[in-house]
């Protein structure tokens, strides 16, 4: 039961740092336990006692990311490291690409239509008309991209 468990934890963290990227510049301590308290702190003012800035992580997630997932993200990067607070310098959105409307709605692109009922007729209609004409509407996508220091409260 115990190696199940830790099978599934590794292929959800796996899962989940898929498309995330990570840079990390500064020293590292013993890793902190997995159920150790890690603040977040927004602004310097949070907290105004004795820190040391251990390194600063920069990190790109795919688009879609949670602020619960993204603190989730850093809290672990940051026990890791031996860090138990985190302040959040900027987080933002990076346009990463574009993709045609169909591909967003994960339709067929036109001339993949298998059925032909009056739905996916008129459809199939409207998509040759669109995209023969050479217009293909271009949707922004994004990823978030995070910059964070790493500090060990005294």
């Amino acid at each position: 039961m115990k190696y199940l468990f830790f099978l599934v934890s590794f292929v959800f963290t796996a899962l989940l740092t898929g498309c995330i990227s990570f840079e990390y510049e500064g020293d590292t301590f013993a890793a902190l336990d997995s159920k150790a308290p890690v603040k977040i702190w927004v602004s310097q003012e949070q907290y105004d006692g004795i820190r040391q800035k251990i390194g600063v992580l920069k990190f790109t997630s795919c688009s879609g990311a949670t602020a619960a997932e993204i603190r989730n993200i850093l809290r672990e990067q940051a026990r890791e490291r031996g860090a138990d607070a985190v302040l959040i310098v900027s987080m933002k959105r990076v346009k990463s690409g574009q993709v045609r409307e169909d591909q967003l709605r994960n339709q067929a692109v036109p001339g993949w239509i298998v059925e032909d009922d009056s739905v996916t007729s008129s459809q199939y209609m409207t998509d040759t008309i669109l995209y023969s004409s050479g217009k293909d509407p271009d949707k922004n996508l994004y990823k978030t991209s995070v910059t964070a220091e790493l500090y060990r409260i005294k």
